[in-house]
């Protein structure tokens, strides 16, 4: 889990957390993924309260930083997670669409910042559009 602290002091500020998976990218990589979300919290008043990270491939509900993540929203009660693309929870369809039902059920609200460097071809060009069960 990596940790940022905002430098917004506005009492409008709205607490977000950030995810992502870095499948088995460098360590620059991961780098970039915190700067691009720090970037879009801070341009949208959002606080980054914390960014939670994988590695590797397998099924996001497995994922220990996905689990500390979801748990974080149920105890926190933090109502916002910042994501890259949905490529990042999964690549399968109806993987996405259980990931939906789980932020349905804790009433959490992702945004996405559109980065859709990676994105696998064979997924299409409008990950949106797949992950539309979660908004």
């Amino acid at each position: 889990m990596l940790t940022v602290r905002s430098s917004i002091a506005n009492d409008t500020a709205i607490p977000a957390y950030g995810y992502f998976c870095s499948g088995s990218g460098p360590l620059s990589q991961r780098q970039e993924y915190l700067k691009e979300i720090s970037a879009y919290c801070s341009d949208r008043n959002l606080i980054l309260v914390s960014t939670f990270s994988d590695t590797g491939n397998a099924p996001a509900q497995s994922r220990p930083g996905f689990r500390s993540m979801i748990s974080a929203v149920r105890q926190l009660g933090v109502g916002i997670v910042v994501i890259p693309t949905p490529w990042h929870f999964a690549r399968d369809n109806a993987d996405l669409i259980l990931i939906g039902r789980i932020f349905r059920k804790i009433e959490c609200t992702l945004m996405m910042t559109g980065h859709t460097r990676n994105t696998p071809a064979r997924h299409g060009a409008e990950p949106s559009r797949r992950i539309g069960a979660i908004r």
